[in-house]
């Protein structure tokens, strides 16, 4: 039994952030009126991909779905625009600006959102510019412009909007950084820089912190025999799990979020029917597809090819594009503006359930590891576990104290154990990934309720203290546990890591957000009315999402910039019981399990549009949600009557008849 928090109250809504084609279910509710504030009505846009086509000296955009002989719907070329056999290239989500480097490039050439033919852009440029050559270009969700210069190796940061002869406001650099001639960059969602250093054998692929500056040593180096990696690659891509993808000459590799060190990908793209030749750059959309350029040796011709998220072995591509019609020569660096990402060799059908009951428990959260496991809370009897997504096989993991109530549940930074929450003892636990074995550690504060955990920017976990109003960090070097109360007291429910490197959580005694840093300040951002937030996550936009409830609304979904703190709050179905809860990230749409409607609503960032999916007749109460690896989503089915408690299945793209096999 809970210690202070009502059953009812445990009805449950969980968001989760996903890229979907279809806005079709089984018996879908219109998209309900709300009452949003700062409603953003800009109607939908499917993703644009950019690239660089350097022999052509132009820079083209398709829409995502675009495959075989097709025709840009964006070329920008000319004498005009100053491009010169361009290679780097970033978007900008939030002005739309582009900024292209030449090769090889001593200034950035910005041109304007929508920007179109023969145009001339701004440059960033002169005497305080110290480019000296480029051939990499990253920008944050700040909009601070990373600059990679393979000459001097280093890395220039420039201020958001900075144009002309404008000096950096950071640089990386320095023996302590291993940088080599630098190329590529990229970013994942806590912010961290990745950089390809491929002229570097020994150390090809090195991980910043978030705000690196100076002559710093990087967090993190992927490097060694077991990775695979040759050192004929120009850039690397984070897909939307955090995972890393380089275009590895002949094949594509495909790493954990945050590996480091000499370890084997997750997953190699390699054979024949990959129609793979000479690898060029690799990209990834809001959806995690992977999209890579390359040149085809053979025929002297370009094309780029498209794989499904999770693609792996000598699997053929979901399509090419390719043909004198695309005007592609030596394209480099494919690149998504927001939006949807595509289904084009995609099944178009409705979203599909598929449902695995009998647990031996009734299960709370759940969390997706990055070997292919699904990892559940099992409330009664205590036990952790663990469903395979491929073959669904079931193993369970008993806990010491069979009545701790474990509730949540996350992975930590290295993914090498699954840590989790056990309210009735007062106890925050670890299973280690490589021997199941079961490490628990006591909370100094009794009846502390921790109902949130996740991994930090550091060697730490960190969780929440409902009942004591305190932030709990536990260091992975030493089982230390240090709490730190809230000023002014407060209930902390759910807890997240934010692009800025700090860490966000809701307060569901009506507090608003909350936010705290690794040096243990807080800070606070209250609302103009009494919410009752509970679920929180980072999304693919770089803004802090949660969920809540109010007095006069059931639902509430809401947003808050983690650098200007400018707060939304959207509110559906006035009078009603669905109580959204937890929270986690996916690409464009927000998904939430509704426990007490037996339903799954999607909420679309970019329209804030909100329809519900009815679960199939015969499936209980949905609560925690996780996003596979097989890119599906995962949820776990509470049921407190003798109905059995399962894991649930939706495939977005995929009907009922294929959901439960799906691998991707």
């Amino acid at each position: 039994m809970r210690s202070t928090f009502a059953p009812w109250r445990r009805l449950a809504a969980v968001l989760l952030v996903a890229g979907c084609a279809g806005s079709h279910g089984s018996a879908l509710v219109p998209p309900v009126a709300g009452s949003p504030v700062a409603l953003d009505t800009t109607p939908p846009k499917s993703a644009t991909m950019f690239v660089t086509s350097r022999g052509d000296s132009a820079i083209l955009g398709f829409p995502s779905s675009a495959h075989g002989d097709a025709t840009p719907s964006v070329v920008i070329a000319g004498n005009k625009t100053g491009l010169d056999e361009p290679i780097g290239f970033a978007f900008d989500r939030a002005s739309g600006r582009i900024y292209a480097s030449n090769d090889p490039g001593t200034s950035v050439l910005i041109f304007p959102k929508g920007a179109n033919g023969n145009v001339a852009p701004q440059i960033l440029g002169g005497s305080k510019v110290p480019i000296q050559a480029s051939e990499g270009i990253a920008v944050d969700s700040s909009g601070e412009i990373y600059v990679s210069d393979y000459e001097a190796s280093a890395i220039y940061v420039f201020a958001a909007g900075a144009t002309g002869n404008s000096a950096p406001i950071r640089t990386i650099a320095g023996g302590k950084t291993r940088l080599d001639e630098p190329v590529g960059m990229a970013f994942d969602s806590k912010g961290h820089l990745y950089v390809a250093n491929p002229y570097d054998p020994i150390e090809p692929i090195l991980e910043f912190a978030a705000g690196a500056t100076g002559n710093v040593a990087p967090i993190g180096v992927l490097h060694g025999k077991h990775t695979t990696i040759v050192s004929d690659f120009e850039n690397i891509s984070v897909d939307g799990h955090d995972r890393i993808v380089v275009a590895n000459s002949k094949s594509i590799l495909v790493f954990a979020a945050g590996a480091h060190g000499d370890v084997p990908p997750e997953s190699i793209v390699e054979g024949p029917k990959t129609k793979i030749a000479h690898l060029l750059s690799v990209g990834t959309d809001s959806g995690s597809n992977i999209y890579a350029s390359q040149w085809k040796p053979n025929s002297g011709k370009f094309s780029l090819l498209v794989f499904r998220a999770g693609a792996k072995g000598n699997e053929p591509p979901l399509r090419e594009l390719a043909g004198p019609d695309t005007e592609m020569s030596d394209a480099h660096y494919p690149t998504f503006t927001s939006g949807s990402p595509s289904s084009q060799g995609m099944p178009d059908t409705t979203p599909g359930f598929a449902e695995f009951p009998g647990l031996p428990t009734i299960p709370d959260q759940i969390a997706s590891d990055s070997a292919g496991n699904e990892w559940l809370a099992g409330e009664t009897p205590a036990m952790l576990v663990r469903m395979n997504e491929a073959t669904h096989a079931i193993s369970q993991f008993a806990l010491p104290n069979q009545n701790s109530d474990p509730y949540a549940v996350a992975l930590g930074r290295n993914h090498t154990g699954v840590w989790f929450t056990e309210l009735a003892t007062n106890t925050i636990g670890y299973i280690r990934l490589s021997n199941h074995t079961i490490h628990r550690f006591a909370i100094p504060t009794g009846n502390a309720d921790p109902y949130g955990i996740t991994a930090g920017p550091d060697d730490a976990m960190w969780f929440t203290e409902m009942h004591a109003g305190k932030i709990g960090r536990i260091d992975l070097a030493d089982d230390t546990i240090t709490e730190y109360p809230i000023p002014g007291g407060g209930e902390p429910f759910q807890i997240t890591l934010g692009q800025d490197g700090a860490l966000w959580f809701t307060d569901y005694g009506g507090r608003g957000i909350g936010r705290v840093t690794r040096s243990h300040q807080f800070s606070s951002y209250a609302f103009h009315r009494t919410y009752f937030l509970e679920g929180i996550t980072t999304a693919s936009d770089g803004g802090i999402w949660f969920t809540g409830s109010s007095s006069e609304y059931a639902e509430l979904i809401g947003r808050i910039d983690p650098y200007t703190h400018k707060r939304q709050i959207w509110a559906y179905d006035a009078g009603g019981t669905r109580v959204p809860r937890v929270i986690v990230s996916r690409g464009s749409t927000l998904w939430v399990t509704e426990q007490a409607d037996a339903a799954i609503a999607r909420f679309d960032i970019a329209t804030h549009a909100l329809s519900r999916y009815k679960l199939p007749s015969g499936y209980t109460m949905p609560l925690g949600i996780s996003l596979g690896t097989d890119n599906q989503l995962w949820f776990t089915e509470q049921d407190e009557s003798p109905n059995d408690p399962a894991i649930g299945k939706l495939c977005p793209e995929l009907p009922s008849s294929q959901c439960a096999s799906s691998t991707s």
